[in-house]
């Protein structure tokens, strides 16, 4: 399950980007994507039952948020979450109080009720956004102690339908869209892949990747529960790990035009957060004031990255440097041609690319499907063995790069008898 944290409160803090750098590197068809600095926020997430010993010794250990379980189902309040949500808030945490889904037992609408009025309820801390605390989260998975439905018993179109009443309620009362709290696997089954919530915060679940699995219809996450055995300084026992992503790595194809937002702890809290731009963007990108990156039809194939830090020292924005990755890729043509070989005759080949990418420096790795028997080719495009079969194949070479660009092409290999 889910947890997080905040910063201190901030208005009107400018940002300004700072450090454009073009960071164009040759790559082997077999290398991996330049490691360029990425920014996220560390945090963790608690419920009634988890042991907490220091709040400041969590904020002194790096977290910046901690989402606190405010309700559990139909009937089940977390009666720590006042005291929990205090301890937090005091240690300089952002609070973003989660709600574990019944769909089987109460409506969307009903189950934000009821948690309302734990959430809301807290002696000295009411709920407001603007401040500490971050948007209302919702927790859908499936729970074996209610039923062993994975869905819970209803339809996709009807989950989405109870999903949507939730969302209604919470951004009426709260002032603040609700973050959706799920799995790929979770809601691709249980909501039919609908991308109808995809302008609500996600918060995914995948535990062991470098990477987490994305449901459909959103392109990154907001936070991401990287795993529920790690180690916090002030909780006792294993403890779950969040991050926050500040800013999506933005992939955009050159002749085509589209936009990112930069996300700050504070702006998903409500507060008021703007930006400037003081260093020259690539050809074809805007940073707008409200931190909306854009990209039109102009900029050239290439890894670029950005530093967007806060002008202003005072009330501090969490956090303090944010880095945008920007890859800008084209098509990836490739050459090929119909073939003809024998039967155990050796073969050499190699596939040649080309494009804006390739002249960027960036080599793409190589595929390939329905090659002759005893031919293989390696990622860097070279084709060779000693045909075992004769026929006729059709042949289908991909090709994928660091910059997100992709290509194919298909031909067909004639391999003959033997000679003789």
């Amino acid at each position: 399950m889910i947890r997080l944290r905040r910063s201190a409160s901030i208005a009107g803090s400018v940002f300004v980007i700072v450090g454009l750098l073009a960071a164009v590197a040759v790559r082997t068809a077999a290398s991996a994507p330049a490691a360029l600095a990425t920014t996220t926020v560390a945090g963790t997430d608690v419920y009634g039952l988890t042991d907490v010993t220091s709040w400041p010794d969590v904020k002194a250990a790096g977290a910046d948020f901690v989402a606190i379980q405010a309700y559990n189902g139909a009937t089940v309040p977390n009666a720590s979450y006042g005291s929990q949500a205090i301890g937090a808030l005091s240690a300089g945490l952002a609070v973003m109080p989660y709600v574990f889904a019944d769909p089987l037992k109460i409506g969307g609408g009903a189950q934000f009720t009821k948690a309302w009025s734990v959430i809301d309820s807290v002696t000295g801390a009411p709920y407001a956004p603007g401040g500490q605390f971050l948007p209302v989260a919702l927790d859908m998975e499936n729970d074996p102690s209610v039923t062993s439905k994975y869905c819970y018993g209803l339809t996709p179109a009807q989950m989405v339908s109870w999903i949507k009443a939730f969302v209604t309620a919470a951004k009426a009362t709260s002032g603040l869209a609700p973050v959706i709290y799920t799995s790929q696997s979770w809601w691709n089954q249980c909501t039919g892949k609908t991308a109808a919530l995809s302008a609500d915060p996600l918060w995914v679940v995948d535990f062991g990747v470098s990477s987490p699995a994305i449901p459909a219809g959103w392109t990154g996450y907001t936070f991401w529960q990287s795993s529920a055995s790690g180690s916090v300084a002030g909780i006792s026992g294993p403890a779950d790990l969040d991050q926050m992503q500040v800013a999506p790595a933005v992939t955009a194809k050159t002749g085509t035009s589209g936009s990112a937002q930069i996300e700050t702890l504070n702006s998903l809290a409500g507060q008021k957060v703007s930006y400037a731009r003081a260093a020259a963007l690539p050809a074809g990108f805007a940073l707008s004031s409200a931190g909306r990156l854009s990209w039109s039809t102009a900029t050239k194939a290439g890894l670029y990255q950005a530093a967007v830090t806060p002008a202003s020292a005072a009330d501090p924005v969490v956090p303090a440097v944010a880095s945008v990755t920007i890859r800008v890729h084209a098509a990836i043509a490739l050459v090929t041609k119909k073939r003809s070989s024998r039967v155990g005759d050796r073969v050499r080949l190699k596939v040649a690319t080309s494009g804006p990418d390739q002249r960027a420096g960036f080599a793409p790795a190589l595929k390939a499907t329905g090659l002759p028997a005893g031919l293989s080719m390696t990622s860097a495009g070279v084709i060779s063995g000693q045909p075992s079969k004769r026929g006729t194949f059709k042949v289908t070479v991909s090709a994928t790069d660091a910059l997100g660009g992709t290509g194919s092409a298909s031909f067909t290999w004639t391999i003959l008898a033997k000679a003789g």
